[in-house]
């Protein structure tokens, strides 16, 4: 059951299909003032139900992406920590997430070249040692983003993000307007005058490339469901090799209670899936492998407990 009000929910909602948004259409959308309006979504923020971002195509900008999951063993909570800490440096580990389940902590990496790779690589598991008792790599090559539904409106959004041969090199400038909103997606043109020293003409100009071009692709929200009151779980789908993927994905992307799937090279399918019970995420998957039972060799579940860190990267 949700801890915020409807009002609230609703909100978050509208934001997650479009979080640049106007005040107006958000606000006319509730059915309150333009200045409560505005206080709503800075509580939501301020508060942590929400971040508003863009979603950047960083396969288009030459870089790569692998999830690595950990079971750890043997390690104190000071050290795991400490651990931790130093991952958390490293600017190339844009995601990391503990869970309960059949792993401890997942790590996702942002790379454009398997030098990169590996570097980073042993720096992780030289971070853990001999406390890795069981690793799983899942490397990507499509993320499917859709907006969250509470049940509040009817609007679907579908954004898809994979692996290209073309690339784009973006200008010095486009790096930089990247860098200062890549974890704002409600930025300010007058902010970006400021601190890039341009005209406001300048800026707008520079943001309709960045669009046109297809760096950024829409804007939505980040929610923080656990906090809202949802249980929020990842789900690690491994299928027969061979198999045509494509019916299954087409009844994930319907599902409502399933905001984002990536796609590994080995054709399995990671989910993030939002509910608000165990019961309900677990009567899914066993109708799901049941009926595409040629289709689905197994799944685990991992329950989020804690996001440690959400990063974008601009290099």
């Amino acid at each position: 059951m949700s801890k915020v009000k409807h009002n609230d929910l609703l909100t978050i909602e509208l934001l997650d299909i479009n979080s640049r948004d106007s005040i107006a259409n958000i606000s006319k959308e509730v059915g309150i003032s333009k200045q409560a309006m505005i206080s709503k979504i800075q509580n939501l923020e301020k508060e942590g139900f929400c971040q508003f971002v863009p979603v950047i195509d960083y396969f288009k900008l030459g870089y790569h992406n692998i999830h690595i999951y950990l079971k750890l063993q043997g390690m104190g909570r000071e050290e795991y920590l400490e651990k931790i800490r130093l991952l958390e440096k490293i600017k190339n580990i844009t995601w990391l997430e503990e869970f309960i389940g059949e792993y401890d902590l997942a790590i996702s990496v942002f790379y454009n070249s398997i030098k990169d790779l590996y570097n980073i690589l042993d720096k992780v598991y030289y971070s853990f040692k001999d406390s890795i008792r069981e690793k799983e790599l899942h490397f990507i090559y499509e993320h499917i983003i859709k907006n969250f539904s509470f049940g509040l409106t009817d609007k679907k959004i579908i954004t898809i993000v994979k692996e290209k041969d073309c690339l784009f090199s973006p200008s010095k400038m486009h790096k930089k307007i990247l860098d200062l909103i890549k974890s704002n997606g409600r930025f300010s043109y007058v902010d970006l005058v400021d601190k890039l020293k341009i005209s406001y003409q300048q800026v707008r100009y520079h943001i309709k490339k960045i669009e046109e071009q297809g760096m950024i692709l829409r804007y939505k929200s980040i929610i923080n469901y656990n906090k809202i009151g949802y249980h929020h779980y990842i789900c690690i789908l491994k299928t027969v090799p061979g198999r045509n993927i494509d019916i299954v994905l087409k009844e994930l992307k319907l599902n409502n209670l399933i905001p984002f799937i990536s796609i590994t090279l080995e054709n399995n399918v990671i989910l993030d899936f939002v509910c608000e019970s165990h019961d309900e995420l677990k009567d899914f998957l066993d109708k799901l492998k049941s009926k595409y039972a040629k289709i689905i060799e197994e799944f685990k579940i991992l329950n989020i407990k804690n996001l440690i860190k959400l990063d974008y990267l601009i290099d």
